[in-house]
C-alpha cells in the first residue's frame, strides 16, 4: 500500500516532491565538471561558462515560496568570501562546513541538488589541486561571476 507521501505525489514527481525533469543533471553542470578537470576557475572559457551555469541553476524554484533562492546563493557567496580571507587550514574547515550547510539547504528545498553538485565539484578541485588559498581565490572570482548571472536570470519575486 502506498504511503501518504506517495498518494499526495503529483504525476512525474519523485518521492521528495521534485519533478523528474529537475532530477536530470544540468547540462551546464556537466560541462562545468568537464572544463574544471583541466582548467583553472579563472580560465576564460570557464568564466564564460558561468553565464550558462547561472542561467540553468536560476531556473530552479523551491516548492515553498518561504525562502528566496537568490538570498541563499548570496549567503553562500558571502561565506566563500569569508573562507577566502582565512588561513589555509581554517579555509579547508570552512569549506567542508559550507558543504554540509549546502546539503542542509537542499534538504530544506531552498537550493537545488544541482547547486550542491556544483559546489561539490568545485570543492573537490580546490582540495585536490593543492594550495587551497590560491584555488579558493580563483573560485571566489568564478563564484562572483556565477552569482551575477544567477541573479540576472532569476525570476523576480
Amino acid at each position: 500500500m502506498p504511503s501518504h507521501h506517495d498518494r499526495n505525489r503529483l504525476p512525474g514527481q519523485t518521492p521528495g516532491g521534485r519533478s523528474q525533469q529537475q532530477e536530470q543533471p544540468s547540462q551546464a553542470l556537466q560541462k562545468f565538471r568537464q572544463l574544471i578537470q583541466t582548467r583553472s576557475f579563472t580560465d576564460d572559457e570557464v568564466l564564460e561558462h558561468a553565464q550558462a551555469l547561472g542561467r540553468e541553476l536560476a531556473s530552479y524554484r523551491p516548492r515553498g515560496e518561504k525562502s528566496d533562492s537568490r538570498t541563499q546563493v548570496r549567503k553562500f557567496y558571502n561565506l566563500i568570501r569569508v573562507a577566502n580571507n582565512t588561513e589555509e587550514a581554517t579555509a579547508k574547515v570552512k569549506l567542508r562546513l559550507l558543504q554540509a550547510q549546502i546539503a542542509y539547504a537542499v534538504a530544506r528545498d531552498t537550493l537545488s541538488k544541482d547547486f550542491k553538485n556544483f559546489f561539490d565539484v568545485a570543492l573537490e578541485q580546490i582540495l585536490k589541486r593543492g594550495n587551497v588559498k590560491d584555488q579558493l581565490k580563483e573560485f571566489t572570482s568564478f563564484f562572483e561571476a556565477f552569482y551575477a548571472y544567477f541573479y540576472f536570470h532569476s525570476p523576480k519575486n
